[in-house]
């Protein structure tokens, strides 16, 4: 199951950036004031893609727990790159979107973001570091 996971996540990274940033080219970047509101949206929208994976019951439930976290994961990284477009950011790359994601669950980063004094300096990933990270 967890190599199942790593091959649907691999590509969901890029897939977004990619459909974000032609999502802004068509329409307008929000700004600080919406970043809650951004939020909200999100979390609904993971809340019911949870809540409709999750009505198969028993044995057959075990069936939806990978396309569940990949769903869940997609729409997760588009929140953070939502956020991070209100924020001013125009250049979002995938090891950013990786390193925000991972260090928010909870997961190590692995190194692919590393704290100096008050900077965040992003390192560029590897696709044996992303395939491990994804992996753990």
């Amino acid at each position: 199951m967890q190599t199942e996971l790593a091959d649907k996540l691999l590509p969901i990274f890029e897939a977004v950036r990619r459909e974000r940033q032609g999502y802004y080219e068509t329409h307008p970047v929000p700004d600080l004031k919406t970043v809650d509101a951004i939020i909200t949206r999100y979390s609904y929208k993971c809340g019911s893609i949870a809540f409709g994976c999750n009505l198969v019951p028993g044995p057959w439930g075990m069936l939806a727990i990978v396309p569940e976290i990949a769903l869940v994961i997609r729409e997760q990284l588009k929140m953070v790159y939502d956020i991070a477009r209100a924020f001013g950011h125009e250049k979002i790359n995938t090891e950013l979107l990786l390193g925000v994601l991972l260090s928010g669950v909870g997961s190590g980063t692995g190194g692919v973001i590393i704290i100096q004094g008050s900077k965040v300096v992003v390192k560029r990933a590897t696709l044996r570091m992303i395939q491990r990270l994804v992996a753990a």
